[in-house]
């Protein structure tokens, strides 16, 4: 694989710029020096940043609605509560 390819699938991973440099053995700094000097890795950097942002982006929604899910079980499952902080007469 090219530099570009592998910084792309890396960013599709969620990997970071800090990330894709250690992967490609070399600093941030040099990623940056590249990306100036070859358009198409500074095409590919800039997707590699996109697509990691959605990486996460998208796993935090998966979390938020694995959450509710989750919650909605809690609720289903606990014992009733009567408001005196104690589970309702009869429950045992």
């Amino acid at each position: 694989d090219s530099f570009p390819e592998r910084a792309i699938e890396m960013g599709l991973r969620g990997y970071s710029f800090v990330l894709i440099a250690r992967d490609l053995g070399v600093v941030r700094q040099t990623l940056y020096d590249w990306a100036g000097r070859h358009p198409t890795f500074a095409d590919a950097l800039m997707h590699a940043r996109e697509y990691s942002l959605a990486f996460y982006e998208q796993l935090g929604l998966s979390g938020i609605t694995a959450g509710r899910e989750f919650n909605e079980l809690v609720q289903k499952a606990a014992p009733a509560d009567d408001g005196t902080g104690s589970a309702a007469a009869g429950s045992d």
